[in-house]
């Protein structure tokens, strides 16, 4: 799994503050505390799970293996 730092900004759009992406959550949570510091005017930021194309085959394939791992063949 990987992780990202997201952000609201002052308008409540939310931003990606760093193109880093981690593959430890503590990793991912030590930079969340860097970025707070340099982006002061954001009104929250927090850690999610990336989600990028690998994430939704991955979400696919395992439902698709569970499925038809169990005879459910309809």
């Amino acid at each position: 799994m990987s992780y990202i730092v997201m952000g609201t900004d002052e308008c409540g759009t939310e931003f990606r503050p760093s193109s880093r992406t981690h593959h430890d959550i503590d990793d991912a949570y030590a930079e969340l505390e860097y970025l707070r510091e340099q982006y002061q005017e954001a009104r929250s930021m927090w850690v999610e799970e990336y989600r990028d194309s690998d994430y939704y085959m991955r979400r696919a394939h395992e439902q698709w293996d569970d499925e038809y791992e169990w005879g459910n063949y309809d």
